[in-house]
């Protein structure tokens, strides 16, 4: 990757992390300073720009997540973020799928007569609830270290290759449709 690659790969790394409406202004501006940046570093240096240059010039810049924050309208910025809006949906599946681990894990002895309903649901079904709790603290935690400047991310470029294919959701998608087309054809 030449200089220019890794600033298009950051540059659309934290365009992708903006408004929409936003994009374009957001990613001329940042190219133009990126660029000039790595200029100024060259002529300082002696040298023509490298990949180890470019790379230190972004990771000081900031990662890309930290520079879309930057970019957003002041009102939907806050001190400290706990769950960051591109973590969102990660952290809802795994609360999600966590409560519904153990509710799977207790449930079948309601059903097979064992445990009163009134009692799981004051004892596990409750109790379930933890695992989210758990979470956003492990987030609070996560981000109060961020504010602190300890276990910040570092950023690597990515190849930017549009025509990609995510082998894991394709493999998914298939089996689904296998699955989806035997049951078609399997009812009476």
């Amino acid at each position: 990757m030449n200089a220019n690659d890794v600033i298009e790969s950051y540059v659309v790394d934290v365009m992708r992390r903006v408004p929409a409406k936003d994009r374009n202004e957001v990613g001329l501006e940042l190219r133009g300073l990126l660029t000039e940046m790595l200029d100024d570093r060259a002529q300082a240096a002696g040298r023509a720009a490298d990949d180890a240059m470019v790379l230190g010039d972004l990771r000081d810049f900031g990662t890309p997540t930290e520079i879309a924050t930057r970019y957003r309208p002041s009102d939907m910025r806050a001190e400290i973020v706990v769950i960051p809006g591109e973590q969102t949906r990660s952290f809802a599946l795994w609360s999600i799928g966590g409560m519904a681990l153990q509710w799977s894990l207790t449930l079948p002895r309601v059903f097979d007569g064992s445990e009163p309903i009134a009692v799981w649901w004051f004892g596990s079904g409750l109790g379930a609830f933890w695992w989210p709790g758990f979470l956003a603290m492990m987030y609070l935690l996560r981000a109060w270290l961020h504010s602190r400047g300890l276990f910040m991310p570092k950023w690597t470029p990515r190849i930017a290759d549009p025509d990609r294919i995510n082998r894991g959701g394709m493999i998914v998608g298939l089996a689904a449709f296998v699955i989806g087309m035997t049951f078609m054809i399997a009812l009476p």
